[in-house]
């Protein structure tokens, strides 16, 4: 059994990569292969989650890979040429395969798992998450014609979830995030409104959101954590303002 699960990552993202280059090559066998993917990647996290006792709000190792899905495709969507397609799918299942090494190792192998290293993948999956999915709904907007308000409240839900596996992975009680959590929640929200506007193209528009959303993630983990300070702060800000800079003077505005 031991030997099964470990070869559970590298299955799952195989079988993704696969399920998404088919997808790539026939875009008709989207909703055939959609179900199976999701079916691979809940029994994988389930073999993980069974192997200890449950804990309170175990749903939440459900969230990231499930959310990266729906995110990885309707980002390729939006992408015409096959080999890109191709390029992505291979970047994607190999993210897959180091979220699920990195669950196997902190239920299987915690001796080897590096402290807080879930928590710290979780952030930079997390982005990439937030990333797939706020450009695509932009893009249901101009290419689908998509109306803007109920993509709001899939941005709000979205982002809570997103944070409720983050403030988890941090071991901060819903009692003490749920207010920061709301905030943020809000602050996205009226972003992703406001940034619609702009003439600039899906993917800039969901860049500049989820700088937002790095910027107040980070600031408020970082608070509830006991460890905000001036040079934290500083240093979120910075990283936020420039790249906020670059992706403005490099895009094409239309």
């Amino acid at each position: 059994m031991d030997k099964v699960k470990r070869a559970i990552p590298l299955i799952v993202s195989l079988m993704v990569f696969l399920t998404l280059y088919q997808m790539a090559l026939k875009p008709r066998l989207f909703y055939k292969l959609t179900p199976t993917v999701i079916v691979g990647i809940v029994a994988a996290v389930t073999a993980f989650v069974l192997s200890k006792p449950r804990e309170k709000r175990f749903f939440n190792y459900y969230i990231p890979p499930l959310l990266y899905l729906f995110g990885v495709l309707s980002f390729l969507l939006f992408i015409e040429i096959n080999i890109i397609k191709i390029a992505f799918a291979f970047i994607f299942s190999f993210l897959i395969w180091i979220f699920l090494e990195n669950l196997y190792l902190s239920f299987n192998q915690p001796q080897k798992y590096q402290l807080y290293g879930f928590q710290n993948f979780s952030n930079y999956f997390n982005l990439i998450t937030v990333f797939l999915i706020y450009s695509s709904f932009y893009g249901y907007i101009v290419f689908l014609r998509v109306p803007l308000w109920p993509l709001l409240i899939a941005v709000a839900v979205v982002t809570f979830l997103v944070l409720e596996e983050l403030m988890w992975a941090s071991e901060i009680n819903l009692k003490r995030s749920w207010l920061y959590n709301l905030v943020t929640v809000i602050i996205i929200a009226e972003g992703f409104w406001t940034v619609a506007f702009l003439p600039s193209s899906m993917y800039v528009d969901g860049l500049i959101l989820t700088v937002i959303y790095y910027l107040l993630s980070g600031v408020f983990l970082n608070k509830l954590l006991g460890i905000l300070d001036n040079s934290v702060i500083r240093r979120y800000v910075i990283i936020s303002v420039i790249i906020l800079a670059v992706v403005l003077m490099s895009a094409k505005w239309i």
